[in-house]
């Protein structure tokens, strides 16, 4: 908000009471929630609005089966509600005139909704629909279950999304269900806690999804707001867009490190608007003897200056914006993500994306989606401060996809098909790699080659020391699997040609269809800490690390007593002497409170993989445990976000022994 004298407070009361649902900053206390909590929805409203104005001629409404109309003196029966305007709104009941009052029409079963046709999109509605018709005034409620309104929200501000990105729409149901917990929100539209029009909550009935999820956002820690836009245009702005204050802390970016790219420039890359020293100085000072010399739009800052002949005026950017749009139309400036120069008495806004650029952005949520990350992490991308109450039996940073080994097809996943999308760095995982280029091509190497991992270590190309301090002793190519010694795989720049070991990897690759990238090698130092698994540019996809754990495992079970048969026997030991080795206490229960399987002991020697621990992330940092193995006819790739290799295993471990 601008600072301003009090011949502009009428205009701008009026701009930011229409607005100030986007806007909810606040810090609030949570509410308790249940699964029988509810949220009140004003219905309807532009439509109500459009036949006020004469646009549409009446809205009509069905139910399935006859309900029941409480006119608060009597019930009676009805099938269809019809709302004329014809000076005054008026009401028929099976085409029988109602006069005006306060109606609520109840449904004949418990789950039966109410449905009405809107330009061709049929829409329903849970009942009760509680009406309040003054002849002048129309409106129209309903109350639904806050986990049903959050994913029919999402729904209704995404629209329908596929498989491959619904973890977007979850990452935003549970945004607006936090919502819903924030008491500034109560009675904010006369009585009820949200419209359903964008300038507050999107909302277009039943979307036909449900949404059920044991993680909640803590709405006590929120400090900055919950906000979200279509589209940032590779920019996020922090919740000073929407005042003129300094900006009080960073906004995160919207990047992807790991493959340096930036998010939400898609589908509003670029655009462009251009209007004259006048006619915005009319915009801005209507019927003011006013002068615009300069604008300045401090984008570090997020503050628009304004000089004009009476000094230097400050408005937040998002104030800036509507005001303009509410004369020039709602996207003439598209969003707060723009340059803006003067030339010739003409103003020019270049910029991209669509909206207020704060918080999520839609268009960045489903390319994470798309790209395998999960809705919490899509959530920590955009609010990185965000903490959730979690069960203490459930992992949520835990991803992962069981795998048939025979068809490679995806039996069971924590979010879909999209997580073989997933880019990971590859870490300890190319140790595989390795393993099988000396069985295919070195067998020297492979039978004959040994080394001691202690805690000094001359060679200065090598890594300083192994993940363990101490040190492994000496380690052979079985036993430095399953420990994942970082030297004993260093150690080997010695020993392998790097031009003979690159193209045997991308000839690997390719056959298996692979997508693997292998950073360029600049020196022998650069070559040992890829052979360490220590070089995080080496990145590999979800996919391929499925289609690696196949090879291996397919490979041993034709030619057990091979060479693939050596490695795959050495991966056992990882649960019983490696990186992952059990503790007494694993042995017995399982996250979920119960007792693991009681053929664990048995079937637990069938246990096999391999761990890596990577720094990995998209705006921020994290370390990210990888895990790949799998029981008997099962194989399993999992990740674990803030967290190590070890306990990835230990993690999927308890996944693969309750399989049914």
């Amino acid at each position: 908000m601008k600072k301003t004298d009090g011949r502009n407070i009428s205009r701008l009361i009026v701009i930011i009471s229409v607005f100030s649902a986007l806007i909810i900053g606040l810090r609030a206390e949570e509410i308790p929630q249940n699964v029988n909590s509810k949220v009140k929805i004003l219905i309807l409203s532009k439509h109500i609005r459009l036949m006020k104005d004469g646009n549409i001629d009446s809205l009509t409404i069905t139910v399935p089966k006859t309900g029941e109309l409480d006119t608060g003196k009597r019930r009676i029966p009805v099938k269809t509600l019809s709302f004329f305007y014809n000076n005054s709104i008026r009401i028929k009941a099976d085409q029988k005139p109602l006069s005006n009052g306060d109606f609520t029409l109840y449904p004949l079963e418990r789950n039966d909704t109410l449905s009405i046709e809107l330009n061709g999109e049929k829409r329903s509605y849970p009942l009760p629909l509680y009406i309040k018709n003054t002849g002048t005034e129309l409106e129209l409620y309903i109350e639904e279950d806050i986990n049903q309104f959050a994913i029919d929200s999402a729904w209704g501000e995404l629209g329908d999304t596929s498989e491959r990105n619904s973890e977007a729409l979850y990452a935003l149901a549970h945004l607006i269900k936090a919502r819903c917990a924030l008491p500034y929100l109560t009675n904010k539209h006369k009585g009820a806690h949200f419209c359903d029009l964008t300038c507050c909550q999107t909302y277009r009935g039943r979307s036909g999804k449900t949404f059920s999820d044991p993680v909640s956002i803590k709405t006590d820690k929120i400090k900055n707001g919950l906000f979200f836009n279509t589209s940032g245009g590779g920019v996020i702005f922090s919740e000073s867009i929407f005042n003129d204050k300094v900006k009080s802390s960073p906004a995160p970016q919207d990047i992807i490190y790991q493959e340096n790219f930036f998010l939400s420039r898609e589908k509003y890359p670029n655009w462009e608007a251009s209007i004259t020293k006048n006619e915005l100085t009319g915009l801005i000072y209507p019927g003011k003897n006013e002068f615009i010399k300069k604008i300045t739009f401090d984008r570090g800052k997020e503050i628009v200056f304004i000089e004009t002949g009476r000094g230097m005026e400050k408005y937040s950017p998002e104030t800036f914006r509507l005001i303009v749009n509410r004369i020039k139309g709602w996207n003439f400036i598209k969003s707060n993500n723009y340059t803006l120069t003067l030339t010739d008495g003409i103003f020019k806004f270049r910029g991209s994306g669509l909206g207020h650029g704060a918080g999520m952005s839609f268009e960045g949520a489903l390319q994470l989606a798309e790209r395998g990350y999960s809705r919490y992490e899509i959530i920590e991308h955009y609010y990185p401060e965000i903490q959730y109450n979690t069960p203490p039996s459930y992992n949520n940073q835990l991803q992962y996809i069981i795998f048939d080994y025979k068809s490679g097809a995806t039996l069971q996943s924590s979010t879909g098909d999209s997580f073989r999308n997933r880019i990971i760095p590859c870490g300890s995982i190319f140790k595989l790699f390795i393993a099988v280029y000396l069985a295919e091509k070195r067998t020297d190497l492979f039978y004959n080659y040994t080394y001691t991992c202690r805690e000094s270590e001359k060679d200065k190309l090598m890594p300083e020391q192994c993940w363990d301090k101490p040190g492994h002793g000496r380690m052979d190519i079985r036993s430095a699997l399953y420990h994942s010694c970082n030297k004993y795989f260093g150690s080997l720049y010695k020993k392998i040609d790097p031009d003979d070991f690159t193209q045997w990897i991308k000839t690997f690759t390719s056959e298996k269809g692979i997508a693997l990238t292998l950073p360029r090698i600049k020196s022998r130092g650069d070559f040992a800490n890829l052979l360490a698994g220590l070089n995080f540019n080496l990145t590999i996809t979800v996919d391929g690390i499925i289609k690696l754990n196949r090879h291996i495992f397919m490979e041993s079970k034709e030619n057990p007593s091979g060479r693939t048969g050596e490695i795959f026997t050495a991966l056992h030991k990882t649960f019983t002497d490696g990186t992952a080795k059990e503790k007494p206490e694993d042995n017995l229960l399982n996250k979920s409170g119960g007792n693991i399987s009681q053929n664990y002991y048995s079937i637990k020697k069938d246990l096999w993989g391999k761990t890596g621990t990577v720094i990995a992330g998209t705006n921020s940092h994290h370390g990210y445990g990888i895990f790949t193995g799998g029981l008997k006819s099962s194989g399993i790739a999992a990740i674990l976000r803030k967290n190590t290799g070890a306990e990835t295993a230990k993690e999927s471990k308890k996944i693969l022994l309750n399989l049914k």
